[in-house]
């Protein structure tokens, strides 16, 4: 069975805001999106072993509070998105050492670059293969705003996998009117997967081509 979560948020409260929407002529956007899994189990394995009293957090949230549930909750913030507990920290971007110490497991990590107004779309494995479909797909309309934040419109982010012994598992999530100013991301809870809870980050950031003073002075026997 395919798990899916419909998150929509009123792009009306932008526009009475005061924020001017982008008119399809700005620059490019890259969304870069990481659907990932927190392994409960090892977690609290770990957090038992270092004596941590306090229950584990992602992005500062207990992962069993009840906004988590909620499937309209996004957090918007600018700080890490950390998984944490105890003295340990484990980022949800870039989570190398998570992996490794087996307490995150990534499924997914599209990022796709498309113009501002325009829709794009991102598609990998085969999402209409017999019986099960599998692989992952990404779209979304970007709208540059002032100051370089970015309204993403339309977002659908589906990842699904076969499970050994047939079937298969799947997360399906979509977000409408959300905007993300420079350096800030988007958190939000998914479906379980294999009982372990999941979540996703997005961040989005505008694509800009470099001007006169940011390209670096040559270097030594390069001139």
């Amino acid at each position: 069975m395919m798990n899916a979560t419909r998150i929509v948020l009123a792009t009306a409260v932008l526009a009475s805001s005061g924020v001017a929407v982008g008119d399809g002529e700005g620059p490019p956007v890259s969304l870069s999106a990481t659907l990932i899994v927190v392994a409960h189990q090892e977690v609290e394995r770990r957090a038992a072993s270092a004596g941590a009293a306090d229950e584990p957090t992602v992005a500062g949230i207990p992962i069993s509070d009840e906004r988590w549930l909620d499937e309209g909750f996004i957090l918007v913030t600018d700080r890490d998105p950390a998984l944490a507990f105890g003295d340990a920290s484990y980022s949800l971007i870039g989570n190398e050492a998570g992996r490794i110490e087996g307490v995150l497991r990534s499924l997914a990590e599209p990022n796709l670059v498309t113009l501002d107004g325009e829709r794009g779309a991102f598609s990998s494995g085969d999402p209409n293969a017999t019986p099960e479909p599998y692989g992952v797909e990404m779209a979304f309309t970007p709208r540059v705003l002032l100051g370089d934040a970015v309204l993403l419109e339309g977002v659908r982010i589906w990842w699904r996998s076969r499970v050994r012994g047939g079937g298969a598992e799947g997360v399906e999530v979509e977000v409408d009117g959300l905007a993300l100013s420079p350096g800030q991301v988007a958190v939000m809870a998914t479906e379980r997967v294999r009982g372990d809870p999941a979540f996703l980050v997005l961040l989005a950031e505008v694509v800009r081509p470099l001007g006169p003073d940011d390209v670096p002075a040559p270097l030594p026997g390069n001139r």
